[in-house]
């Protein structure tokens, strides 16, 4: 193989007079894949910006014949190539600073004023969108851009230059979008509210298949059903108007006086919207359904959806409401225990997750401890409301390290306050005795169930087209729940890796001192006709 130094493509450069580096006088204009044949040419970059009356200058280099390179090679040799060489280094030689040269140079190179990102830049506001990145993880990707080239990336790395290049590359995908919507046959749509910010995604029926989209967000969205609408409506609106002009930027960087609603597409896809799905949020759909007055006998409205006919709730958050409804469900005593553990305002979970001293005494308990089923010390048993496995999850870490649970308590009944200590002491006493006993194993049988559904709950988070997987995993876990609750299958000897034995483990025969001449005595029930255990014990 032919050398860099020897190959043809050397001879297709030029030494730049000001960066005296070399560079391909190649280059192309317009997209690649283009309607119009006479979207795409290449062309000579000396001669097209020297302002060279040619082929080569003008950028409209398209045939086979004239792209060969042998014709690469004549224009390389040519009279007008050359002149337009010596105008280019005419050009730059008027007397300036050095600081006005170094400004200029990128933009003699790529023809662009320095001021305007490169495609480095972009990638890098890109790569941040994709992973979801704050605005402080784009700039440092942007101080290892030099890494990548010797040329400089151009542009001002501002917060509002980053704005504008995501808006940028946004324009391509809502020009797709709008074009999948003239051709909707059938659609469902799907909403997300959080705090005051509304989502909506569209699944779209075309003639060349499914389409996946999404339409829009809409900030500062209120909390009543008429807020949503509006949200609803505005994000439809926008979805299908045509940009025709470049944004000023001094005014919005998404809207212009100039852009134009294309209301027979918006009237088409409204029309085919059969489904909708909402995060708790069915009552703005009801207001956009033509069965309004059925399920709003109070507003009289006209349908914004003509033809929604379905109206439901995601899978997620449907489990979620059914793993609430076996939390409610619960006996009184345990659920009250377990409020006390994981959601109540002052249970242990939180407490841990922002109090400092029960943090502390937390990390301090699990010192020396062998836990097989984390690989170092957790730092808080992650209660949050908002997960969807918001309650299984700080069971599932409670139980499997329930002895440095109680020695959290233990700790604070010895080095706390004294609210603290009363508190902890009250938490500890709920675990003593034969009533205790029930109520920790209850509980652990509780959490397991909820465990079980983890593998069902994540299926149904994820966004998968394809439900049908719904069905065997549904059957399977009702199985498992059949097998493990129904049939006994916790107490039994081989179920050693469920809560519940943990449960039992850490109930074994242990006293906890909450006092100068008292402890509280966690141990199993006393066997029939043997004196029980009392709750609580004066210290020997």
């Amino acid at each position: 193989m032919a050398s860099w130094h020897h190959s043809w493509k050397r001879r297709l450069t030029f030494c730049h007079p000001a960066t005296k580096k070399i560079h391909s006088w190649v280059m192309e204009t317009g997209p690649a894949m283009n309607e119009a044949a006479s979207g795409w040419g290449m062309g000579c970059w000396l001669c097209h910006h020297m302002g060279c009356k040619s082929a080569f200058g003008r950028l409209r280099v398209q045939s086979a014949g004239t792209v060969a390179i042998q014709n690469l090679l004549t224009h390389a040799q040519g009279e007008k190539h050359k002149a337009a060489l010596v105008k280019l280094q005419a050009s730059l030689e008027p007397a300036g600073t050095s600081e006005d040269i170094a400004l200029d140079i990128e933009g003699h190179v790529s023809g662009l004023s320095s001021q305007v990102p490169r495609v480095d830049r972009f990638v890098a506001a890109a790569t941040s969108v994709i992973k979801y990145d704050t605005y402080d993880s784009y700039k440092d990707r942007l101080s290892q851009l030099s890494i990548h080239s010797s040329l400089e990336v151009g542009g001002k790395g501002s917060q509002q230059e980053f704005k504008q290049m995501v808006a940028c590359l946004d324009g391509p995908l809502q020009d797709r979008n709008r074009r999948v919507i003239k051709k909707a046959i059938c659609s469902s749509i799907a909403l997300d509210k959080s705090d005051d910010n509304l989502i909506m995604i569209a699944r779209v029926l075309i003639p060349e298949g499914i389409f996946d989209a999404m339409l829009g967000l809409e900030s500062n969205v209120g909390p009543d059903a008429e807020h949503v609408t509006q949200a609803i409506q505005n994000i439809v609106q926008r979805a299908c108007v045509n940009q025709k002009s470049r944004r000023d930027v001094k005014v919005s960087l998404y809207d212009s006086k100039d852009d134009k609603l294309d209301e027979e597409a918006m009237a088409g896809f409204l029309a085919s919207i059969r489904s909708a799905v909402a995060d708790g949020g069915q009552k703005a759909l009801f207001h956009c359904s033509p069965s309004c007055s059925v399920l709003e006998p109070t507003r009289q409205a006209n349908p914004y959806f003509p033809n929604l006919s379905l109206i439901d709730r995601d899978r997620p958050h449907r489990h979620r409401s059914v793993i609430r409804g076996v939390w409610s469900n619960l006996h009184s005593t345990v659920r009250e225990f377990l409020d006390m553990l994981v959601t109540g305002q002052r249970s242990l979970c939180k407490l841990i997750q922002t109090s400092k001293r029960y943090a502390t005494y937390f990390a301090l308990a699990q010192t020396g401890v062998k836990i097989e089923e984390f690989g170092h010390t957790i730092r808080n048993l992650s209660y949050s409301e908002v997960r969807f496995d918001s309650r299984s999850r700080p069971l599932f870490r409670l139980f499997k390290i329930l002895p440095a649970a109680i020695d959290t308590l233990r700790f604070l009944v010895e080095g706390g306050s004294a609210e603290e200590r009363c508190h902890a002491t009250t938490l500890l006493a709920m675990f003593a005795g034969d009533e205790g006993f029930v109520r920790v194993v209850s509980a652990a049988v509780a959490a397991d169930a909820l465990v079980m559904g983890w593998h069902f709950i994540r299926l149904d988070d994820e966004a998968a087209a394809d439900a049908s997987l719904s069905g065997p995993r549904a059957a399977q876990l009702l199985h498992e729940m059949r097998q493990m609750l129904d049939a006994g299958g916790l107490f039994m000897q081989e179920a050693t890796g469920t809560l519940t034995h943990a449960a039992l483990e850490a109930m074994k025969n242990r006293l906890v001192y909450v006092g100068e001449n008292k402890a509280v005595a966690l141990n199993w029930p006393a066997a029939e006709g043997k004196r029980r255990r009392p709750r609580s014990l004066a210290k020997e």
